[in-house]
């Protein structure tokens, strides 16, 4: 508030500057018109003076006239007038006297004038002020209620129309704030609750067959094996959904640290393919890589083998039998190009805007989806200075393109 204080104390001054200069200006301008008028008036008065004189004393020398006007001995110019025979109410005086007494009256009005006028324009400018600050202050009261519903925008020029438009901003930045902050608590909300429901299904399946390997003892020992097979792969489950839920608190966190080493990307792929082969042999869906060349960049090979396996799963998911998803990838001076295709389900226009929030399950999901893996993909990919894209059609396929940017220091 002091910096408002003194930029428009700065102002004032400034205004009262320009105002006393014009006004100077302009009584200086007056006041010379009227003293050259004056001047001539008087040179005319004494012009006729002068002739006259000569002609009703046609023996006076010009020497007598001159020290006559000249003498400062002499009680005043009237006297020598008198003498002279001139009449000391000589009308040409007069009204050299009641102009000069005009132009005194008119050059005080017009310093009158200029002064309201100052004062006037001064008195709307301190109330044009309270009434903004009074709003000001009115927003920012509405604004600690959390009311963000104003509309201050204001399109003048000057300091407390652009405090208003920096308010409308943080209004606006706070009402996304809040926006996000309530769409983020009912997203978490419902993850959670999602999270407890596919938890809580596995953990009561698995409670059940063990119960039954405990205490039934005439099962037979291939029903044993089964209920312990699927009693593993409840666990593994769990432990995914608990180690992704780990890897993206971490990386919320800002507690991991990227390694910068030379990744070949055909050894990256070929990685991924393997963690996926039998995920894609049991759905009968060929992974393949349409490139064998060598191409490099620059970042942390288990975490991108982390995040592109997660989107590969993700296509063979929405694929179906005897499809295919295709990888491919290139290099330029600028970056290096992922590209993985599949020709399943594909997305609609709401998913595809959505499909990396987290926990955003799209109409196409599987069952036992949560929301995380394209997630996670797209964090680990934007911290390793890349950048993830995806492109889908209803019942067409989706394509994901990952470009690695290239950093020259």
């Amino acid at each position: 508030m002091k910096i408002m204080k003194k930029d428009k104390m700065n102002f004032l001054i400034l205004i009262a500057i320009i105002i006393i200069l014009l006004s100077s200006i302009i009584f200086y301008v007056i006041s010379t018109i009227q003293y050259n008028n004056y001047k001539k008036d008087i040179n005319i008065a004494f012009e006729n003076i002068i002739q006259t004189i000569k002609k009703d004393y046609p023996n006076i020398k010009d020497e007598d006239l001159i020290a006559i006007f000249n003498n400062p001995n002499l009680k005043s110019n009237t006297d020598i007038l008198s003498k002279y025979g001139v009449d000391q109410n000589y009308s040409v005086l007069t009204k050299l006297d009641n102009t000069m007494h005009k132009n005194l009256i008119i050059n005080t009005i017009i310093i009158i004038l200029f002064g309201i006028i100052f004062l006037t324009i001064f008195i709307i400018y301190l109330l044009y002020r309270d009434r903004k600050i009074k709003e000001i202050n009115n927003y920012i009261s509405a604004i600690n209620r959390k009311d963000y519903t104003l509309k201050i925008k204001d399109n003048e020029e000057g300091e407390l129309s652009n405090l208003k438009n920096e308010l409308y901003k943080i209004t606006v930045m706070l009402k996304e704030e809040a926006n996000n902050s309530t769409n983020e608590k009912i997203m978490i909300s419902d993850a959670v609750s999602n999270i407890s429901h596919q938890l809580k299904t596995p953990l009561t399946s698995m409670s059940i067959m063990i119960d039954n390997i405990q205490n039934d003892s005439t099962m037979s020992e291939a029903t044993r094996k089964d209920f312990l097979k699927e009693i593993s792969k409840q666990i593994e489950w769990i432990n995914f959904l608990v180690i992704s839920l780990l890897k993206l608190a971490r990386f919320d966190a800002g507690v991991i640290n990227l390694r910068k080493d030379k990744i070949n990307v055909k050894d990256l792929l070929n990685k991924v393919k393997d963690n996926l082969d039998i995920t894609a042999e049991l759905q009968e869906v060929e992974i393949s890589i349409d490139k064998d060349n060598d191409v490099f960049f620059i970042g942390d090979f288990n975490w991108q083998v982390e995040a592109l396996t997660n989107i590969v799963k993700n296509s063979l998911e929405h694929s179906t039998t005897n499809q295919k998803v295709n990888i491919d990838y290139e290099d330029n001076n600028f970056y290096t190009k992922i590209t993985i295709k599949d020709n399943g389900k594909g997305m609609n226009k709401s998913d595809l805007k959505n499909i990396f929030k987290r926990f955003y399950k799209g109409q196409n999901a599987s069952e036992t989806s949560i929301g995380i893996g394209l997630s996670l993909a797209k964090t680990i990919i934007e911290k390793g200075d890349g950048y993830i894209t995806c492109e889908s059609k209803e019942n067409k396929g989706t394509t994901f393109t990952i470009k690695y940017m290239k950093n020259e220091k």
